[in-house]
């Protein structure tokens, strides 16, 4: 015990305050907002460091490499701590290499606490703490946006987020030809400066994303869409890449990957400017968003047939997620497809696949 101990002889301490001034984060996808700090930690030797954290309230403690985005407090990780160095603080180890560049973000257990606190790391020598500026800020608890400098600063990413929840009361629709109900929600997206954009989702439910141009018709999924994403963003979230144009009217829609599934979310969207986000109302085929006292309106006819030539499919109700895939990528080919031999093969390849998935689901 006594060379473990030894390893930890040289204090480096920073002392700092949590105020109502403070940077704001989203740290569980629950919709709270978190007072927070963040360090900037560099070593001169290779070794295991201790950090832990002094106040008189119930801290929590993130350990990240390279950079922290408030937006996505999970990327990055490397350890994060609750109550171990007792007191309601938080106290972890980390092997820390001088390579390399580490950030320490400083939050509370319980949302928008204020409060003073230091930060003792320990190890054989000391450390350089450099507290890093992050501005944040959150609009109505619902949209945020977020961009970090060190110095010295170049070019950041901006990032801006938008926050809110499936519930039992969100819009539902059908996706796919897939019996069951599957909640949404559809977030209107606009920005000032054309370039590539990512839109990603943050929650903790596996997430299905889908990005439109001008507007979105949940009886039609297949219009206007310019892209679908399911797990392209780790952890069971889609994240979308694309080239937004300046003035451009982009609707995102937030679903689930399974049916009936209600969670917090937010959804975050990185990029050479900050964009505006709003909550999309879609009623039925009819879509609308008020804009500074203005109205915008889309509005399309619904049928159970479309284009004199495409069929609707009994559900598909699979339990191999590749096979659900398969049928899925089929259908889409046929709905935009314009030849009707073309959609002839391809039913019968669907239910080849219905009899497959028979076979399976036994």
């Amino acid at each position: 015990m006594s060379s473990i101990a030894n390893l930890y002889t040289v204090n480096t301490t920073i002392s700092s305050s949590l105020t109502s001034n403070s940077s704001i984060f989203n740290r569980n996808s629950d919709l709270n907002r978190y007072y927070f700090e963040g360090f900037q930690i560099r070593v001169r030797s290779n070794g295991s460091y201790r950090f832990l954290s002094i106040s008189s309230v119930d801290t929590y403690g993130y350990f990240y490499l390279g950079s922290f985005n408030p937006a996505l407090p999970y990327q990055n990780l490397l350890i994060s701590d609750d109550d171990s160095g007792g007191n309601a603080q938080f106290q972890f180890r980390y092997f820390l290499e001088t390579n390399q560049t580490y950030i320490l973000v400083f939050t509370t257990y319980s949302p928008l606490v204020a409060t003073n606190f230091s930060l003792v790391v320990s190890g054989l020598i000391s450390v350089n703490i450099t507290k890093v500026n992050y501005n944040s800020s959150f609009v109505n608890g619902t949209t945020f946006s977020s961009s970090t400098s060190t110095s010295p600063t170049t070019n950041p990413t901006l990032t801006s987020g938008y926050s809110s929840a499936l519930t039992i009361n969100s819009r539902t629709y059908t996706r796919y030809g897939s019996s069951g109900i599957f909640y949404y929600e559809a977030i209107l997206i606009t920005t000032s400066v054309s370039g590539n954009y990512t839109i990603q989702s943050n929650s903790t439910i596996d997430a299905y994303g889908y990005l439109y141009l001008n507007s979105f018709n949940a009886n039609d999924m297949i219009t206007n869409i310019l892209a679908i994403d399911d797990d392209s963003g780790e952890n069971g979230q889609f994240l979308i890449s694309y080239t937004l144009q300046a003035n451009g009217r982009y609707i995102v829609i937030m679903t689930t990957y399974f049916q009936n599934i209600t969670a917090p979310f937010s959804i975050i969207v990185t990029g050479p400017a900050i964009v505006s986000m709003s909550y999309l109302e879609t009623i039925s085929t009819t879509s609308t968003t008020t804009t500074s006292g203005s109205s915008t309106r889309s509005t399309s006819q619904s049928s159970t047939t479309r284009d004199g030539g495409f069929w609707t499919f009994p559900p598909i109700i699979c339990k191999s997620r590749k096979i659900n895939r398969f049928l899925m990528n089929f259908e889409r080919i046929l709905l935009a497809s314009s030849s009707k031999q073309f959609k002839f093969d391809i039913i019968i390849s669907i239910f080849i696949g219905l009899f497959v998935n028979f076979i399976l689901t036994k």
